[in-house]
């Protein structure tokens, strides 16, 4: 039968690797949110007509609200989780 800390210690390198990932997705994601969204506002101002220019516009700041938020989330999330923990500002919590 093997421990809850010998589990914990064995499993540690796939946790590693589980948030380099995310964090890699963290700043991934948002960006290539904002490129779609500079690729669509290209081609209705330049290939489009005003009322498509508006509407690609809004969309645009929709996709940076969500990626300023997809951005955001994890830090927000670790932080609630230092405020309710015992944990101290060095400790590493990733969530």
């Amino acid at each position: 039968m093997i421990l809850s800390w010998e589990m914990c210690q064995q499993t540690v390198k796939g946790w590693r690797v589980v948030v380099f990932f995310m964090l890699i997705a963290r700043i991934v994601v948002p960006t290539i949110i904002i490129m779609t969204g500079l690729v669509s506002v290209y081609n209705a101002v330049f290939k489009g007509t005003a009322d498509e220019t508006v509407k690609s516009w809004k969309q645009i700041a929709i996709k940076i609200a969500a990626a300023v938020i997809i951005f955001y989330v994890p830090y927000l999330m670790s932080s609630a989780v230092k405020l309710f923990t015992n944990a101290k500002e060095d400790d590493d919590v990733y969530i």
